[in-house]
């Protein structure tokens, strides 16, 4: 629990970044290039992979980096660039505001359902399983997210933060979105069954802002680490002992 934060904030005006869209077989391949930057990126290149199915009900990928170096061209943008079933590049020279709005999902106006892990590494076999996983949903819109996580957090002992997932390599996200409450049922299902085939590789609980109400107290411990939960379980019980904060995923005071 946080009384009281203090930030240190950098100037940053403008960046590289926005979306590349891959379509058809190059999806695969694009796929294993983002894993692969990812993975050697340098700490000045971000980089998210978003997975959903097009109107024809074939996977579609966009790949969102954002690069905050002195080059104009880095070379690992080339070699997004060079993945075959570029479809549509949009990425340039913007403001760090409008990087934002590379994604504006209207979030809050439909259902949503979602399940994530952290996991340490991509292999080709989970990569197969999350593009199969796709299409198993067989409609729109479900979506897989894959956030790289890498720089300043990872020089931290993960026992000194209250987070719990500083050795993990990518978070990848079954994110169920609809309208249909006749449809409860199958989004979710896919969610938890997308889930399902990542867990193996889980190295730590999901992300605690994508938790869903379901969520055993187990899950919710793993994602902080049992020694950080315990230090998190004394402040509750110092500050809420009568756990009136208890909204998003609770950590029961002891």
């Amino acid at each position: 629990m946080a009384t009281r934060l203090e930030f240190r904030l950098h100037p940053l005006e403008r960046v590289v970044g926005g979306r590349l869209v891959y379509t058809g077989d190059g999806v695969s391949d694009a796929l294993r290039r983002f894993r692969d930057l990812a993975t050697r990126s340098p700490r000045d290149l971000s980089c998210s992979a978003l997975l959903e199915l097009d109107e024809a009900l074939e996977p579609i990928l966009y790949v969102a980096p954002c690069y905050t170096g002195p080059d104009a061209d880095p070379a690992e943008l080339r070699s997004l660039r060079a993945a075959s079933g570029l479809g549509d590049d949009s990425v340039r020279s913007r403001s760090f505001l409008a990087q934002q709005h590379v994604f504006n999902p209207p979030y809050g106006e439909d259902r949503n359902y979602w399940k994530s892990h952290f996991v340490g590494e991509l292999p080709d076999e989970l990569l197969d399983e999350v593009l199969a996983r796709m299409s198993a949903l067989g409609r729109q819109p479900g979506q897989v997210l894959i956030e790289s996580l890498h720089g300043v957090p990872k020089d931290t002992d993960k026992n000194n933060g209250a987070v719990g997932f500083r050795q993990a390599a990518f978070n990848v996200s079954a994110m169920a979105i609809w309208q249909d409450p006749t449809l409860d049922e199958q989004f979710i299902g896919w969610a938890r069954d997308t889930a399902a085939a990542i867990e193996p590789r889980s190295v730590s609980g999901g992300y605690l802002n994508y938790m869903q109400a379901d969520e055993p107290i187990e899950r919710v411990r793993a994602a902080f680490g049992d020694e950080a939960f315990a230090r998190l379980q004394g402040l509750k019980r110092r500050y809420d002992p009568d756990n009136v904060l208890r909204r998003n995923q609770n950590i029961p005071p002891l």
